[in-house]
């Protein structure tokens, strides 16, 4: 049988560690959907860009 002490050290240990890797991973999704997020930001730039190019044309 293990001391209770040893027991909350090591399920203090434990939860810190569990917290540590879901700040990682949180912070991993967040720059993710940010990298997403340009990149559809862009494309819809460049979507409105050629629809006003195609606008022009067609007027002249």
């Amino acid at each position: 049988m293990m001391s209770i002490g040893g027991v909350i050290a090591l399920s203090v240990i434990g939860g810190i560690v569990l917290l540590t890797l879901m700040i990682v991973a949180i912070v991993f999704i967040f720059k993710f959907l940010n990298k997403a997020n340009k990149i559809m930001n862009n494309k819809l730039e460049k979507d409105k860009w050629e629809k006003a190019q195609r606008e022009e044309k067609e007027e002249k």
